[in-house]
């Protein structure tokens, strides 16, 4: 509205000046004022879009090597299986880039296709970011009015295994090869200001959107912060390798940053589900499949260095003592049943299908990647508390 007014009064003293009436002058000072001021940037904060035909989860944990990316592309495929009615977009918020090469498949030669195809497109999250920025001069008044489906590309036309509801945002750090090639730096303002206009945009559509976003991790760069920003729910991977339990520093750096974006009123995001990955069995077996009826049928006895670091680790979540505590309404969702989940390590045939993503199963992880697929999205359609004991919860039955 300011840039329409500004750019009608400078008209209008345009038209004075050339009539050569008295109030010429008054005019053309005040559209010269506004003009000058509708040239600079007017750099607020935008409040969190409600928007009901979208759903946004972000899988995020600021350690690296939990298996965010592999884990995440195998739960989008069982999802894309499901909601063939739905529109999924996945952004690819990793600047290494590698869920892009999933999605797209090998090239005919067996190499990772690196989405060059979709850089060029303008399918990035710098092109978004570029786009979805208010415009800093009344000259860019009159540019194309941004809209997110210019800056996604249908995977299909690069694989054509892809199903036709898979949609793909990648980003072009991942081609630079220079160290002073940064991430934008991009504050609290600028994090607001673009969710907010990604958000305007798809809820005008009457499409139902669900969309999913890969994260770097160790680092909070600007695609990170992004990520979270425009999250409805937050997925945590983990990992129960020895040790993994002293760098749960590394979670409370995101759950720091997602709490300040909520009591901002920038995002109603909450951490909803957490799952430990790639768990080895006590029996040191690829896949243990559990005898007894009474339990989930894909139940198995993780070894005892991963109880323990699960345990551990499960403790800080703890009400009482823990980030529960600190962190109340972002975690709020961690107190009911059944917020734990467990992936097996896969073996084998899960490196297998993770070389020819579209054509395998998850190998040995298949059934709990279903699991914890049916979890996700309890959490993202249902919103409902996911059911104690149900597949992909965590089961500790008694050790062999």
């Amino acid at each position: 509205m300011f840039y329409k007014l500004s750019i009608f009064v400078g008209l209008l003293a345009l038209v004075q000046v050339t009539l050569g009436t008295a109030a010429s002058l008054v005019y053309a000072v005040a559209g010269l004022v506004l003009l000058a001021f509708s040239s600079m940037r007017l750099k607020g904060k935008s409040r969190y879009v409600e928007a009901k035909n979208i759903k946004i989860c972000t899988f995020a944990n600021h350690k690296g090597g939990v298996g965010k990316t592999t884990t995440s592309f195998f739960t989008i495929r069982e999802i894309l299986k499901q909601h063939k009615d739905k529109r999924v977009l996945v952004i690819d918020a990793s600047t290494a880039g590698d869920i892009t090469k999933f999605l797209l498949g090998p090239r005919p030669d067996n190499s990772r296709q690196r989405g060059e195809e979709v850089v060029l497109a303008g399918c990035t999250i710098e092109d978004c970011i570029e786009k979805s920025k208010t415009p800093k001069a009344f000259y860019e008044f009159w540019k194309k009015p941004f809209s997110v489906e210019d800056h996604i590309f249908q995977v299909k036309k690069a694989c054509n295994s892809a199903p036709s509801n898979l949609y793909l945002m990648t980003n072009k750090k991942q081609y630079s090869y220079k160290a002073d090639d940064r991430v934008p730096d991009l504050d609290d303002a600028d994090i607001s200001n673009i969710c907010s206009q990604i958000r305007k945009d798809l809820v005008t559509k009457s499409k139902e959107w669900l969309i999913f976003l890969d994260t770097d991790g160790g680092e909070m760069h600007g695609f990170t912060r992004l990520a979270i920003g425009l999250a409805d729910s937050i997925i945590i991977p983990l990992t129960a390798f020895m040790g993994a339990e002293h760098d749960s520093w590394r979670l409370e750096i995101l759950f720091q940053y997602a709490e300040s974006l909520r009591r901002q009123g920038l995002s109603n995001a909450t951490v909803d589900y957490a799952f430990f990955n790639n768990i080895s069995s006590s029996r040191n077996t690829e896949c243990e499949v559990s005898t007894d009826k009474k339990t989930h049928p894909m139940a198995f006895t993780p070894s005892k260095e991963a109880l323990e670091v699960m345990s551990s680790v499960m403790k800080k979540f703890d009400a009482d003592n823990g980030w529960i505590d600190r962190y109340p309404d972002l975690l709020r969702p961690m107190t009911r049943a059944g917020c734990f989940g467990i992936v097996r390590a896969g073996g084998k045939e899960f490196a297998t299908a993770s070389s020819t993503p579209w054509e395998k199963e998850a190998g040995n992880a298949q059934g709990d990647i279903q699991k914890l697929t049916e979890n996700i999205l309890a959490v993202l359609l249902s919103s409902v508390n996911v059911r104690e004991g149900a597949g992909g919860t965590v089961l500790f039955p008694e050790s062999d």
